[in-house]
């Protein structure tokens, strides 16, 4: 049985601007308003722990509300307001709108996160979940990089320039994220009040490490460039460079993840994944030449889609397909809350050290808590049946 990849576009398309733009097209548009003296290094600290505080109310309300208004409805209206909210962030290029916008965008790109690969994944048989969800995780990755190479491309310009870029590139996706969405069952209530998941060791477990590389991935995701342009001192133009090598690592890094989910199986794929972006975060705590950063920026690059691909697909195998939107929502909003916690942890901890680095070495050591928590959890205290891959 295929697939055809149009059906998988919404899905795809949801995840390019639910975290591609969403969400990170704030580490190069911020690092533009900073040089063009628009915002201040403290503005942004700001902006973007609400942001993540954002990003958990939206993972956790949109089920709520797409039970109340349906879940297309939703999300259509998500992609609008992020399209909307990159174009205003241009005319409005003050702290005030900038915080307002990019809150309200990160409630909307979380809920497009919970519902748009759910909706999706959901609709297709087991055997085709591995491919589809490769495909629709790349949509991070391009979103990052595309996001990356239009600031790049027009940052002399005025920062209205480069917001109508985002805006219209924003345009094209939410076209082709309009149409073809799949029936969606009505979201239901079950005992424990979270659409009929079961807190089962495994689904625990799972969460947990969830949670743990939210934390762990920070530094990757807010100060790559900042730390190869300033403390390592390649200067901007190569910290760019860096977050772009990042991005096109994320363009591959889901049907990488898929093909390693086909080989090894959900649970040691997740576990192989997981510990690889342990040691290649905790990487850049220990060495600082520009081959070792590149090589880095691109491994978790791939990783950042990739685990979310991993653990989207594990989720159903855990739940279900019947609860999978349900699931998928509790994951998000505790991933969500994961980073707004690592991303204060790390901001204090960078007011205290005054340095990157050592937050390289700390993030690896959460991720590595996280494998552990995936094998103590799911290998040692969920069930095993007779017959079944882990």
């Amino acid at each position: 049985m295929t697939v055809g990849w149009q059906k998988l576009l919404p899905g795809f398309a949801a995840t390019l601007m639910g975290i591609g733009l969403a969400r990170f097209s704030f580490t190069p548009v911020s690092a533009l308003m900073v040089e063009k003296q628009l915002l201040t290094s403290q503005d942004i600290t700001t902006i973007a722990a609400f942001m993540m505080a954002a990003y958990a109310f939206g993972a956790f309300s949109a089920n709520a509300l797409a039970k109340k208004f349906g879940a297309v409805s939703v999300v259509r209206w998500c992609f609008v307001i992020i399209t909307i909210g990159l174009l205003s962030e241009g005319i409005f290029a003050t702290f005030s709108p900038v915080f307002v916008g990019r809150f309200v965008m990160s409630l909307a790109g979380a809920m497009l996160m919970v519902l748009g690969p759910g909706m999706i994944l959901s609709s297709l048989p087991p055997q085709r979940q591995g491919f589809a969800a490769g495909f629709i995780f790349t949509g991070v990755g391009f979103g990052i990089l595309m996001a990356g190479a239009l600031v790049a491309v027009v940052a002399a310009s005025p920062i209205l320039t480069t917001a109508t870029a985002l805006f219209i590139f924003a345009l094209a996706v939410t076209v082709l994220g309009w149409r073809q969405w799949p029936e969606q069952q009505p979201v239901t209530e079950g005992t424990d009040g979270q659409g009929g998941v079961v807190f089962t060791f495994g689904f625990i477990g799972l969460l947990v490490a969830y949670a743990l590389d939210a934390v762990a991935y920070i530094p990757h995701t807010v100060y790559l460039s900042d730390f190869t342009a300033s403390e390592l001192g390649f200067g901007a133009k190569t910290g760019g460079i860096m977050w772009a090598i990042f991005g096109i690592g994320g363009i591959i890094g889901a049907a990488s993840a898929a093909w390693l989910r086909q080989k090894f199986g959900g649970q040691l794929s997740l576990e192989l994944a997981i510990g690889t972006k342990a040691l290649f975060i905790g990487l850049l705590g220990f060495a600082t030449t520009l081959p070792v950063v590149a090589i880095s920026a691109f491994v978790v690059g791939a990783l950042v889609p990739g685990f979310v691909m991993l653990v989207a697909t594990r989720t159903v195998d855990l739940v279900g397909p019947q609860n999978l939107t349900a699931a998928w929502g509790i994951m998000t909003g505790v991933f969500a809350i994961g980073q707004f916690v690592g991303a204060t942890g790390m901001s204090i901890g960078y007011l205290s050290l005054t340095k990157y680095q050592p937050l390289f070495a700390v993030g690896g050591m959460f991720e590595a808590l996280g494998l552990l928590a995936l094998i103590v959890f799911i290998r040692f205290l969920t069930p095993q049946k007779k017959g079944t891959p882990p």
